[in-house]
């Protein structure tokens, strides 16, 4: 081994990467570059019945989309059988691992004994007391087996978390786990630590749900004689509502916030401030910058909320600061057909526009729509509050008129217009700006008025609002279609 501090991100290829996964490869990610080290993926697929192709894939889609590229090749558990067989033959041989012939209903009859006396319950290791001619006995009868780890009992397993301090537990309390199931595979607690060790792995950084295993993997670690990584777990995420973050939340797998909309980023920052403090009052970070600010000290140990009101006014955050051309370089990722024949210089002066209101690049797509064509109807609420009788109609009328004039169809010009306008007729300009907003898109919302119309240019504004004067106001209850 060399000083290199190298780090893994585990995943199962179970299904997609859900948040408490994505935010563990991220600080695994943001230690090891702040480090100058190494950060690896490995996949532990040894689950065979669950693991599919198409979540590898999705993981790995998933991770370069949020910016997390790892060092060397892609690492798979299914291929490192012949190691973990090697590992456990070892143990064998040197008397720290015992065949256990015990079946399902012997240790369910153990655990409802414990339970009624109130005690911890532990395989009772009865089957390490096995004489040579008993474990012969049962082999040559065709017995199924599993192989236990022979935990010493006496003393402690300790550790010093770099997030939770010192870990100990005596050892009474750890039971003669099994390594290899009665089929012949490892179990986790033992391939996990026959990978890092064989990786180099100097910090394992992995969820607070894994505290009770780091015990267990521990005592394999000295059975092997194997160099033990320093650990660090992180604090759940939780919903609003304060339990652990489900489905039940929303969208929790990465994928589905790319397929949202939601730049990577935006993301990216937000798990990042999930669990971790900066130590001042910033909250909008690039992962470079993260990079740089990133230390294992600053992880609390408090449980982390998923506010996702918090999440959409940064992700807008991301969206505004982000250059358009880039906007546009990632809808056209999202959806290639996406206002394809229209020119590309005025989509990319509609997505400037529009990214200083927007959450993401799919309500850039969405809301976009009165700058292609004209509305189809009007917002009823709207109509009624400012197009609610004839009067507008005059006013909109005489505005027309006005803007007959306008030599140069520009944003200050129209402006100018329409303030002298409001001014002559003794109005509020919003008396002018919502019922001509209405008329040109058809909602209550959009960017500037005058922008928006200097876009559009004079031909469609003139035909759009002199169909709405014949199309409004609406009576209650009427559609406006």
């Amino acid at each position: 081994m060399n000083n290199t501090i190298r780090v893994r991100f585990a995943p199962s290829p179970t299904g997609e990467l859900h948040l408490g996964g994505a935010r563990t490869a991220l600080f695994n990610y943001l230690f090891a570059k702040q480090n100058g080290g190494k950060f690896y993926l490995r996949i532990e697929d040894t689950d065979e019945a669950r693991s599919r192709e198409e979540y590898v894939d999705q993981i790995c889609d998933s991770l370069r989309w949020m910016g997390l590229h790892w060092d060397g090749p892609l690492l798979f558990q299914s291929r490192r059988k012949e190691e973990y067989r090697a590992a456990v033959k070892q143990l064998m041989n040197e008397e720290k691992a015992y065949r256990c012939f015990c079946s399902t209903e012997e240790l369910a009859e153990e655990r409802t004994n414990a339970e009624k006396e109130g005690s911890f319950y532990g395989y009772s290791g009865k089957c390490s007391q096995l004489t040579d001619s008993e474990i012969k006995g049962k082999l040559n009868a065709a017995e199924p087996f599993c192989i236990r780890l022979k935990v010493i009992k006496s003393g402690n397993t300790s550790f010093l978390d770099e997030v939770y301090g010192a870990i100990e537990v005596e050892n009474k309390e750890i039971d003669d786990f099994i390594i290899q199931r009665t089929d012949g595979s490892a179990t986790y607690n033992f391939v996990v630590v026959i990978d890092d060790s064989d990786m180099d792995i100097t910090h394992v950084i992995r969820g607070e749900d894994h505290l009770t295993n780091t015990l267990k993997q521990i005592a394999v670690y000295e059975v092997l004689d194997r160099n033990i990584p320093k650990f660090a777990h992180l604090p759940m995420i939780l919903g609003t509502d304060g339990k652990r973050l489900s489905k039940r939340h929303g969208a929790v797998g990465v994928q589905t916030y790319r397929e949202k909309g939601y730049l990577p980023q935006a993301l990216v920052n937000f798990l990042a401030l999930l669990g971790w403090n900066p130590g001042d009052e910033r909250e909008i970070f690039s992962l470079e910058d993260l990079v740089q600010e990133f230390s294992l000290s600053r992880i609390v140990k408090k449980a982390a909320v998923f506010d996702d009101q918090k999440f959409e006014w940064m992700s807008g955050q991301h969206v505004m600061k982000t250059p358009a051309n880039e906007l546009l370089e990632r809808i056209r990722k999202l959806d290639p057909e996406w206002k394809k024949s229209i020119i590309p210089d005025y989509l990319l002066a509609i997505v400037e526009v529009q990214q200083q209101r927007m959450k993401t690049i799919v309500d850039i797509m969405t809301q976009s729509d009165y700058f292609f064509d004209d509305p189809e109807n009007y917002d009823q609420k709207t109509s009624l509050k400012r197009w609610r009788d004839e009067s507008v109609n005059t006013l909109m009328e005489k505005f027309l008129n006005s803007l007959g004039s306008v030599e140069e169809w520009s944003e200050e010009t129209i402006e100018k217009f329409l303030r002298n306008l409001a001014e002559s007729e003794d109005l509020n300009p919003g008396k002018i700006i919502h019922p001509t907003r209405l008329a040109l898109t058809g909602v209550p919302f959009g960017p500037s008025l005058f922008l928006l119309m200097e876009m559009l240019g004079e031909e469609i504004c003139f035909r759009r609002i002199r169909t709405a004067l014949n199309r409004l106001p609406l009576s209650e209850g009427e559609d406006s279609a």
